[in-house]
Order: C-alpha cells, then sequence, then structure tokens
C-alpha cells in the first residue's frame, strides 16, 4: 500500500488513543496496528457477512493484569460512578458485587474491588465539601485546528467538581499497579486533553486547575497530579498525524 503524501485536513481520535501512541509510538502500533488492514481498505464480503464497525483506532485498556482486567476496571468504574451521584454514601460491597457479577468477574477478583473501592471512597470524599456538585462520565467532543489541519478528539472525563479549594478537580481512574512516573507518561497526554475541554467547556482559563490520576491499587489509592502540557493543542495535532499515517499503511 502507498502511503499518503498529506495527512487530511480533518481527524478524530480518542484522547486515550492520542496519549497511548503520544507516549510509545513503536508500542502502540505493534499492539494495536499490526496485522490489521489500512483503516481506509475495503474488501468484497458475501451477503451474510455483516461490514465490520467503525474506522476508529480501539481505544487501549488497563492492561497491567492478565485476563479479567479490563472487565475489573469497567466494574471499578461503574461503582465508583453511583458513589459520586451519591454522594460517596451507600453501600460499596452491594455494588461491587452488581456489577463484578454484570462484568463477570471471579469471586476473587469481587473481593479484590471491594477492598480497593472502600478505601477509594474514603479518599475521594475528602477532596470535595459536601454540598459538591459532581459531575460523572462527563462526554466531550474537543476541536483542535492547527494551520490547515482539523482533529476532533473524543474523551470521557470520569469526574469533575471543585475542591476544597473552590478550585476545579478533574480525576480520571486507573485500576493498576503502574508506577507514577508509567502513568504519567502514558496518560499525561490525555488529561491534558481533558483538562483543554473542560476549560472550553467553562469558558475560562485552566489555570489553577487541579488534574490527576486516581491509582487504585491493592495497596490503597494515590492521586497523582498530572503537570500542565506546554502547546497541548500542537503536541495532539502531530500525534494524530502520525498515527493516521501508520493506521493508512501497512
Amino acid at each position: 500500500f502507498i502511503r499518503p503524501a498529506l495527512p487530511p485536513r480533518i481527524m478524530r481520535f480518542p484522547a486515550t488513543a492520542l496519549s497511548a501512541f503520544h507516549a510509545d509510538p513503536e508500542g502502540y502500533v505493534r499492539a494495536q496496528l499490526t496485522g490489521r488492514e489500512p483503516a481506509w481498505y475495503r474488501k468484497p464480503r458475501p451477503p451474510d457477512e455483516p461490514e465490520r464497525g467503525g474506522e476508529d483506532v480501539a481505544q487501549p485498556a488497563d492492561d497491567d493484569v492478565e485476563g479479567t482486567f479490563a472487565y475489573f476496571g469497567t466494574a471499578g468504574h461503574e461503582v465508583l460512578e453511583q458513589l459520586a451521584l451519591h454522594r460517596w454514601q451507600g453501600d460499596v460491597d452491594r455494588w461491587a458485587e452488581t456489577a463484578g457479577t454484570a462484568n463477570r468477574l471471579r469471586e476473587a477478583d469481587i473481593r479484590d474491588l471491594k477492598s480497593r473501592l472502600a478505601g477509594a471512597r474514603e479518599k475521594l470524599q475528602s477532596l470535595f465539601p459536601k454540598d459538591a456538585e459532581y459531575r460523572v462520565e462527563w462526554p466531550f467532543a474537543l476541536t483542535l485546528t492547527h494551520e490547515a489541519i482539523t482533529l476532533i478528539v473524543d474523551g470521557t472525563i470520569d469526574l469533575f467538581s471543585k475542591g476544597m479549594d473552590g478550585r476545579w478537580q478533574i480525576i480520571d481512574y486507573k485500576f493498576t499497579e503502574e508506577p507514577d512516573n508509567r502513568l504519567l507518561k502514558k496518560y499525561g497526554l490525555q488529561l491534558n486533553l481533558y483538562r483543554e475541554a473542560l476549560k472550553r467547556r467553562l469558558s475560562g482559563s485552566s489555570e489553577g486547575m487541579g488534574t490527576f490520576l486516581a491509582a487504585i491499587s491493592k495497596s490503597g489509592i494515590r492521586l497523582i497530579e498530572v503537570p500542565a502540557a506546554q502547546e497541548v493543542v500542537n503536541i495532539a495535532i502531530r500525534s494524530a498525524v502520525e498515527l493516521n499515517l501508520q493506521r493508512t499503511t501497512l
């Protein structure tokens, strides 16, 4: 296949894919794109074979635990969403049991989930005033432009609200055992894009806005502050251009 000479004028990618590719281009291509047909490629199919899905690059999942960990993270997100909506009140074990069963987790995994969530609730609750108004699973489509290129970035912010000090706080949950430096490298661009999206939604400056990865591990929860990146728009567009070239060639 011939590599396109110029990038398209409009591109669209999930924030997670751009961040993962920016952190480790070779690793991302190896894990997500190797062996796949170019995004534009179409082949004849029999009438009883359904058309394949959309062309968006698959979003990478947390993969630091083998087997069911993607489902583990999904179950954990579901419970934390409900806890925030209930202002951190309610029976964590019951929600974890329900979410774990729905996601077909093993009994040992459900017990692990309950333990992690109990500690996470206490920590997260302490960040916000009692009358805080929470926004959970907030979807966005962020439009970025540079020269002749437009990039649409899709994402979903796990949680944001005003903290004890009155600053907006963005929280992104990660059920993981990875060290802080690796998490910052892998998800730094993603969280900076979240910051940019919320800044535009609030029609103001992102200065003073707190952006945190909540790393929820077996040993407890760590809040890792993500530094504000300079030129996040240019970084995202450069990553999208190169990722697009990778996914349109073999």
